[in-house]
């Protein structure tokens, strides 16, 4: 039987956390034994983790800590897959790992911020591992341009489609526009509250409320104090992190996304399935994915007054809000089903090493 460790810095609430509890759980009965390590924190989505995975936590702070206890728990272990998820993440386990050949480390690129990559770094050391997933092709891109690792392949996320229901049909004159997105600069909660002031003295009745980790508290601090200095805290709650996510979408309206960048978010995955009609910037696979789907609105990032038109034109056609969720459950049932991304995996990636 082989060993597989699904590994990440933290279990907060997060894409790349909740894609590597989904493939740990989904791997319990494919016949691997099935590891789960945390590199730094635990966090909220550990309560999602199936009883029978084996978890270790290493408390590391600093980027060289917990080296040494990783390698022996996977020599001790006899685990032959590490599948490392983010850069930081897989770094930590080329270095742990070095000269332990009969280990096949697997880097599960999720991370749009392609130009605070460190390209000589990650060619010394990322180009070594055995396998190379990307979330978008924005990724795969630079991955083969600039770190010169052709194998790279790339593997839409996946979603649990069964967690998620219909949105259910409110009956209500204020209209609910929910944004599920950790308080951090990629996701550029600037431009969401730009575009919300911007529609602030309209007529267009509507409340927005954001889910997300506190993690860098010093700009959900700056979100915040700009959301006071702008007299919207009655309109634009901002919230901390929540496990009832499919309950929280099937009461909403409308899902949003304002990022400066993205790979693929999990969020808009989760908006789809709950048939919710969506705003996002074109960044990473959103604007390709909305467009083809046709289950919403699609502006350019960054652009605050583009935003604030698409929150009005969406908000005054809500005749085509049944069509847009239609559409939009219709396609991640057909293109982002768990159950074929963990086949996929398996016999593309797992079997391969």
């Amino acid at each position: 039987m082989k060993k597989i460790i699904q590994v990440v810095d933290t279990l907060n609430a997060g894409g790349a956390e909740r894609v590597a509890i989904d493939l740990a759980n989904g791997l319990l009965s494919t016949g691997y034994q099935v590891f789960f390590c945390v590199t730094r924190n635990d966090g909220p989505l550990h309560a999602e983790l199936d009883d029978a995975i084996v978890f270790t936590n290493l408390h590391r702070r600093r980027s060289y800590q917990g080296l040494i206890s990783f390698r022996r728990y996977v020599e001790r272990n006899d685990i032959s897959i590490v599948h490392a998820h983010g850069n930081s993440t897989a770094l930590f386990c080329v270095m742990a790992l070095f000269g332990l050949p009969s280990v096949k480390i697997i880097h599960h690129d999720h991370n749009p911020l392609l130009s605070f990559r460190n390209t000589i770094i990650q060619k010394l050391t990322l180009k070594h591992v055995n396998a190379w997933i990307t979330v978008s092709k924005e990724i795969l891109q630079w991955v083969v341009s600039e770190i010169g690792y052709t194998r790279a392949k790339m593997l839409m996320n996946p979603i649990q489609i069964s967690r998620f229901r219909k949105a259910l049909s409110q009956a209500r004159i204020t209209r609910e526009i929910i944004v599920l997105a950790n308080y951090r600069e990629q996701k550029n909660y600037e431009n969401l509250l730009g575009a919300i002031h911007l529609l602030k003295q309209g007529d267009l009745k509507f409340i927005v409320s954001c889910y997300g980790s506190h993690s860098q508290g010093a700009y959900f601090n700056k979100i915040r104090t700009r959301t006071e200095e702008l007299n919207m805290t009655e309109m634009v709650s901002l919230n901390s992190s929540v496990m009832n996510v499919p309950e929280l979408l099937s009461h909403a309206d409308i899902g949003l996304l304002s990022s400066a960048s993205e790979g693929l978010p999990i969020s808009l995955l989760e908006y789809m399935a709950s048939s919710l009609p969506v705003i996002v910037t074109d960044v990473g696979e959103c604007g390709r994915i909305v467009r083809e789907a046709n289950c919403g609105i699609v502006v350019p990032a960054g652009d605050s007054v583009a935003l604030a038109k698409a929150i009005e034109t969406i908000m005054q056609n809500q005749d085509k809000w049944f069509e847009w969720g239609i559409n939009g459950r219709k396609y991640i049932e057909e293109n982002h089903s768990f159950d074929v991304y963990l086949k996929k995996m398996i016999h593309e990636v797992y079997e391969k090493l």
